[in-house]
């Protein structure tokens, strides 16, 4: 099937064909003309989010397993997660986690790969939603962090409820931790947020960026663990601090993202989906 440049030169079919940056049509033309087919990052090339990106759970499963897109690194669905479906949703459905259920996705330790980066450039995102039901409560986002029966932390994003921050902890041992907060502290209930933590391992930087745009820089040169806990979503691997919330479109790039590229995925508040 032949395909027509939404300007009339036929640059769309170059673009597809060749992978080069056409100066016309715009992505938004594209999106606008084509918006149910392009789920797929091969198309993406004017923002590169397609570079690096190594995990990507869109999370739009209502029940059960929760696919990898990339790889087939999928998530156990462990103790039934649900789902938010539609307009309650960010992008498509996305998971919901409820706390005295005890719900968790997760990936064990032997299939983790880049999951667990160590001391490497690299970055994570995702839309959160904090329930009303326990926003006053410490609660375990997404990582990797075993401490019991001996301490293999790694990395961590955690709502702290005392401070209403996030806060991403790291661990260059497995047992001593640091940490870095949000100064955002205004976080609602029952509200979306993108949020995007990136280590910058070239420059001893990591950076956690808020709804687009950057919240919090520092240093940090002690490096990263890499034990044998496994990666959660919900939880940790020995915590009873389980979220009480929802998550959507959580992505892995094995680079440091740009503050365009945050933008970028916030979208306005739109969330842009990479594939």
């Amino acid at each position: 099937t032949s395909v027509t440049g939404v300007d009339g030169t036929g640059n769309v079919q170059a673009y597809f064909e060749t992978g080069k940056d056409a100066t016309s049509p715009a992505l938004s033309d594209i999106e606008s003309k084509y918006a149910s087919r392009f789920d797929d990052p091969t198309y993406y090339f004017h923002h590169g989010l397609v570079d690096g990106l190594e995990f990507y759970y869109r999370l739009d499963e209502q029940s059960g397993t929760r696919l990898d897109s990339l790889n087939g690194k999928h998530l156990t669905d462990n103790n039934t997660v649900g789902y938010v479906a539609g307009v309650s949703s960010k992008v498509g459905d996305s998971a919901n986690f409820t706390r005295g259920n005890l719900e968790y996705l997760s990936l064990d330790n032997a299939s983790l790969d880049l999951l667990s980066p160590g001391d490497t450039n690299w970055s994570m995102a995702c839309w959160l939603k904090l329930d009303s039901s326990n926003f006053s409560d410490n609660q375990h986002i997404f990582g990797v962090w075993r401490t019991s029966p001996s301490n293999h932390r790694e990395y961590l994003l955690y709502w702290k409820a005392g401070h209403t921050t996030l806060r991403w902890y790291l661990s260059s041992d497995g047992t001593t931790t640091y940490y870095t907060s949000s100064t955002k502290n205004d976080f609602v209930a029952n509200t979306w947020y993108h949020v995007m933590i990136c280590h910058d391992a070239t420059n001893n930087k990591r950076f956690i960026y808020i709804d687009g745009a950057l919240d919090k820089e520092n240093s940090y040169s002690s490096g990263i663990y890499q034990g044998s806990g496994d990666f959660n979503i919900g939880r940790t691997n020995n915590s009873t601090d389980h979220l009480d919330g929802a998550v959507d479109e959580w992505g892995m790039w094995s680079r440091v993202l740009t503050a365009a590229e945050a933008a970028t995925l916030y979208n306005n508040g739109n969330g842009r989906k990479v594939r």
